[in-house]
């Protein structure tokens, strides 16, 4: 496992084909940038699908207009490639955790990116696209993930 990023506030990782980003503070540019980054060095021409677990934990704040605007762009760019496939976890409940998911559903329309209130949820949506075999890999990362995320706040 490569970890990727890691700011106390978002960690991402990958492994292989599968890249897993948990998010519990805010989503700054450097973090954009850095999955861009991860996202274009994935893109080589052997790489039939990757696949993403994207997991906003509750609390998890909305990007700055900044942010959003790049990441709209990356969106857009993963869009046009079309070898994405993946979930976004938004957690938690209430009119914010909707607001949000609504938001998703815009930003992804059209995408291989289920939108998903769950971590059960998300995985399963991977397993859909991207066979049997990635369950074990997408929750160990996963796991990994949230462990560093969580021990370093």
């Amino acid at each position: 496992m490569e970890v990727v990023f890691d700011d106390g506030a978002n960690v991402l990782v990958r492994r292989g084909d599968l890249f897993v980003q948990v998010r519990c503070g805010p989503m700054t540019l450097e973090s954009i940038e850095l999955l861009t980054a991860l996202w274009r060095s994935m893109r080589r021409p052997e790489m039939r699908s990757i696949g993403a677990l994207f997991v906003l934990e509750p609390g998890a704040p909305v990007p700055t207009a900044e942010v959003r605007a790049r990441q709209t762009e990356l969106f857009r760019e993963m869009a046009r490639d079309g070898r994405l496939r993946g979930a976004l976890v938004i957690e938690g409940s209430g009119v914010e955790v909707t607001l949000k998911r609504s938001v998703a559903r815009v930003l992804f329309i059209g995408r291989q990116v289920a939108i998903v209130s769950g971590v059960d949820e998300g995985v399963a949506a991977l397993v859909r696209v991207l066979g049997a075999g990635v369950r074990a890999e997408a929750l160990a990362l996963l796991e990994a993930a949230r462990e560093r995320l969580h021990r370093s706040r």
